[in-house]
């Protein structure tokens, strides 16, 4: 089940920095000190246990003694970057290996024995994004025919077990397409299986769910439809990437139909009589990332992020809107919390949609606050969640206590991937040998090393006067591929050949 790594890359004692991205942020030091930070805190996080189906894999950093899905599939997401050092993706196949005949994968499992911890809980499916991303960072496709049988029955399971329905609106006929035999929306057992451990939309007390849908965790399954009809089609499966493209198209329908709310312009979860929940939560975010959202509905989700009234608060995104009663400034977790997985998500979604801006100033404002509360705060470290409205790491759910420390964890997304992606602005398509560049930044920036189809090459951006001005960029690598430089409303393309330095001004 596992790619073994050679023995210079376990050694637990001594991070090999030369295996690092090495990013350039010239006016911004701090930056680079808590992206040297997190990969710091990530390595001390890789774990290994005889006997599982890859036996070095990376720690959540909350509890040792076990693995849970969703962590393992963001710290999946980042690794990918140095792929040589870190057992990210390898860390997936601990649970297809734990995956019940059903196709049940479960929430979180005990590596001593590979037990269920909690029961019939899930997380959020997002297996099938996590291979297929790693897929376009690294152009590694290997994975793709051994882990489509797991992705495929994880699928059907949820299906099976997890629609909700039928839902109807009194006031509303019966439409054939939209009212599904068994209801098309998705539903989570509690907010703790859902990832949002106290957020206020359904309570603890039950295992229903609280009677309703919900829709991040259905716009998850849209996502893990387009992606296993993605990693179909790539496999030469086309039958199976047609039904899976059904499949997406059958619940955005679902989701635009049900959960999107014009009076408040917003994606929200529904009471199984049609009614909506009023909270908005982050949650009303994922329709941007799982391509649900419509062009003009996206817009109106990247306007909420942008209001102060709501999600653009001092350290964004807060996972519960300000206007909410049950909004804490200093976060009380998941009331307010600023949590790095959503940020990453939200980000990736808004990039997609074409609001590349919005997701800068997120990733930028995200990071901006993650390297001064690791200066200023001690312990000098990363945290499990920040606080929206206080530059400190957010609360936990008393609300009096700080949340985990060194959590490395999910919490590096913001100063590596993110970082990479969305403040310096480089997004890689390893397989198209393709990168594309969005020159936001007017300080000299970009890479001196950046991974790219196994070899290093060097991206660099001279200073500017304005981020009108402009932009002077220079690259060299060993292999030949189409660099797309963007500056404002300016665009070139480059043919960039192997071992020739190349000058080009946008």
């Amino acid at each position: 089940m596992k790619r073994p790594l050679p023995p210079k890359q376990v050694n637990l004692r001594r991070l090999d920095l030369d295996g690092l991205p090495q990013p350039v942020a010239e006016e911004h030091p701090e930056w680079l000190h808590v992206h040297r930070r997190a990969w710091d805190l990530a390595h001390r996080h890789i774990r290994h246990r005889p006997g599982l189906a890859a036996p070095w894999h990376m720690d959540e950093a909350c509890m040792p003694d076990r693995l849970w899905q969703w962590d393992t599939c963001f710290m999946a997401l980042y690794t990918s970057y140095a792929n040589d050092l870190f057992p990210g993706i390898e860390s997936l196949d601990n649970f297809y290996s734990w995956q019940r005949k059903d196709g049940f994968i479960g929430m979180t499992y005990f590596t001593r024995n590979g037990k269920l911890v909690y029961g019939e809980r899930c997380n959020p499916p997002l297996f099938a994004w996590v291979e297929w991303e790693y897929f376009l960072r690294t152009g590694d496709d290997s994975r793709f025919r051994r882990v489509l049988p797991h992705l495929v029955r994880y699928f059907d399971w949820l299906k099976a077990n997890r629609r909700r329905g039928p839902i109807h609106r009194p006031h509303e006929e019966k439409s054939p397409d939209l009212h599904l035999k068994q209801g098309g929306l998705y539903w989570e057992t509690c907010c703790g299986a859902a990832g949002c451990d106290n957020s206020p939309r359904a309570t603890h007390l039950t295992w229903s769910g609280g009677e309703i849908a919900w829709v991040d965790y259905t716009c998850q399954q849209a996502l893990a439809a387009r992606c296993l009809a993605q990693i179909a089609a790539r496999t030469g499966n086309s039958r199976l990437a047609a039904r899976f493209e059904g499949e997406h198209r059958a619940i955005a329908r679902l989701v635009n139909h049900w959960m999107w709310c014009p009076k408040s312009a917003f994606y929200h979860d529904i009471y199984l009589d049609g009614n909506w929940l009023s909270v908005k939560t982050t949650a009303g975010f994922w329709p941007l990332l799982s391509g649900v959202a419509t062009p003009e509905r996206a817009a109106l989700l990247a306007g909420h992020l942008l209001n102060p009234n709501e999600f653009w608060r001092d350290h964004p995104v807060p996972t519960l809107s300000a206007d909410d009663p049950n909004y804490d400034p200093g976060g009380k977790y998941w009331l307010g919390g600023v949590w790095a997985p959503v940020n990453c998500t939200i980000v990736m979604g808004l990039a997609r949609h074409g609001f590349g801006q919005v997701a800068h100033l997120i990733a930028r404002r995200h990071l901006d606050r993650m390297a001064e509360i690791e200066k200023t705060i001690t312990p000098h470290t990363l945290w499990e969640c920040y606080a929206p409205d206080r530059r400190e790491p957010g609360t936990d759910k008393n609300g009096k206590d700080y949340s985990k420390k060194d959590f490395c964890g999910w919490t590096a997304l913001g100063a590596t991937s993110l970082f990479y992606e969305n403040v310096l602005g480089i997004q890689p398509d390893v397989p198209e040998r393709k990168i594309s560049w969005d020159l936001r930044l007017t300080e000299r920036h970009g890479f001196q090393k950046y991974p790219f189809a196994g070899k290093w090459i060097s991206l660099l951006a001279d200073r500017r006067a304005s981020p009108d001005a402009p932009a002077r960029v220079t690259v060299t690598s060993p292999v030949a591929f189409t660099l797309t430089l963007r500056n404002g409303d300016r665009v070139a393309m480059v043919e960039v050949q192997p071992d020739r330095e190349r000058c080009v001004t946008v």
